[in-house]
């Protein structure tokens, strides 16, 4: 058997009008190379597809030799999922954008990221929702959900897809949208994964003339005041402000605090919402005058690939003193090891109305007496551990000298607009803007 696969990998290279990495090649290692530590057998192939007739000779191959199958984008899944034992379909060759003409909506292949989007976005003064650093996929963010710094006014990445071109196990390519292919449009929205290749996006645009955002460096030794403020500010903030902070390494090894607002509301009113992010301490370096593509390259010379990760989940009453101490407490205690740094990070985000209706994400119903605030930790062994928003593709590590990290998403409740309930995840919005990836 090992034969006979090694024989149809060798064929399916033959037919392929684009590159494949073989076990034992030059460049294997370099295609191999993802964010999250990879765990178990590696990869037996990686195609690097450049248009759907590659996804779908690939896909071919796999069934055929009863192979496993997986897609990678950006690569930044914190379990290591763009990697599998069988053959990875690469789509970071497909990394087109184009604008349609009323700048309302743009076309977004599959292996586009961030980067790519702001490149051609931001000179026009419109944006996608993206997650917070430029190298993340837009197809995984989109399909886990997709938390950024835009939250709080545009919602969740999800929200803002129109329409997905799937490439199905069959090798059929169908177009799913609210009018078109509907259950599977609703699926890849957060339902899991494993539905399909997106090879590309229709994705809504928003108007971002006016954005105001950051980041902003304060010492450690002030973190108490600076994340009560922080929490404070949040809490009474208007839709259109979302508060990104930090607990990390600084560039000496010494943790700071590190706060990113973005404000992208009316111009006009911009300044007030984001000057008190400039007192919260003393501030040691930072501005709040960056475009917002250029606020997503921040966190790039942090990134760290193959470093080991692991996540888990639990419930957080509020963002109050005794939570402070938590964070406060951890970095610390930490180990002062040059290979364990702890990169615990804090996001505070109103779940958005987008549109008509309502954010399709909410976090799970807490039990009794228990208030609706997400924590989720996340512990890293090597330079780059992670601090990852939850049910999102994204990853950021920052390097630092210290060790194990944790991160929250605080989420009030939300209601949906069709039913008025709380909004939970069988709530449909009521925007029903229709669109096709085709005309």
């Amino acid at each position: 058997m090992p034969d006979q696969i090694e024989r149809a990998l060798h064929r399916l290279e033959a037919q392929l009008h684009c590159p494949v990495s073989l076990r034992g090649e030059d460049g294997y290692a370099a295609a191999t190379a993802i964010w999250a530590k990879p765990v178990g057998r590696m990869p037996r192939a990686v195609v690097h597809c450049l248009a759907t007739e590659d996804i779908q000779l690939a896909i071919r191959a796999a069934r055929d030799c009863g192979l496993p199958l997986s897609v990678r984008g950006g690569g930044h899944h914190w379990a290591a999922r763009a990697l599998c034992a069988g053959i990875v379909i690469d789509l970071s060759g497909m990394n087109g954008v184009s604008v349609a003409a009323d700048q309302r909506s743009a076309i977004i292949s599959g292996g586009a990221r961030a980067a790519d989007v702001a490149a051609v976005t931001d000179p026009l003064h419109v944006a996608a929702v993206t997650g917070t650093c430029s190298a993340v996929g837009m197809a995984g963010l989109t399909m886990g959900g997709g938390y950024g710094p835009l939250i709080g006014r545009f919602g969740l990445a999800l929200d803002n897809l129109l329409a997905a071109e799937v490439v199905l196990a069959d090798g059929r390519t169908v177009v799913a949208s609210r009018d078109s292919e509907e259950e599977l449009f609703w699926a890849l929205r957060g339902g899991g994964g494993s539905f399909g290749v997106v090879t590309a996006m229709r994705y809504r645009l928003r108007d971002l003339g006016s954005v105001r955002t950051g980041l902003l460096v304060y010492p450690f030794a002030e973190a108490r005041g600076v994340l009560r403020s922080c929490a404070d500010i949040a809490a009474s903030s208007p839709e259109d402000l979302t508060v990104e902070f930090a607990c990390t390494g600084g560039p000496d090894g010494k943790p700071v605090i590190i706060v990113h607002p973005t404000w992208c509301g009316p111009a006009a009113e911009g300044e007030a919402p984001v000057a008190p992010f400039l007192k919260l301490g003393t501030l040691l370096a930072g501005n709040l005058a960056l475009s917002y593509g250029t606020s997503l390259t921040l966190y790039d010379p942090y990134i760290v690939n193959g470093q080991r990760v692991f996540m888990d989940t639990c419930w957080l009453p509020a963002l109050d003193s005794a939570a402070i101490e938590v964070f406060v407490e951890a970095m610390d205690t930490a180990a002062s090891d040059p290979v364990r740094p702890l990169h615990p990070r804090v996001q505070r985000r109103r779940l958005a109305r987008t549109g008509g209706g309502n954010s399709l994400w909410s976090p799970p119903r807490p039990r009794a007496g228990r208030d609706p605030r997400h924590l989720r930790r996340s512990v890293g062994q090597g330079r780059g551990a992670t601090a990852s928003p939850m049910g999102s593709n994204h990853s950021s590590s920052l390097r630092s000298d210290r060790a194990s990290g944790w991160i929250s998403e605080l989420s009030p409740r939300g209601r949906c607009g069709p039913c008025g309930e709380e909004l939970w995840p069988q709530c449909q919005p009521a925007d029903r803007h229709q669109t096709t990836l085709r005309s």
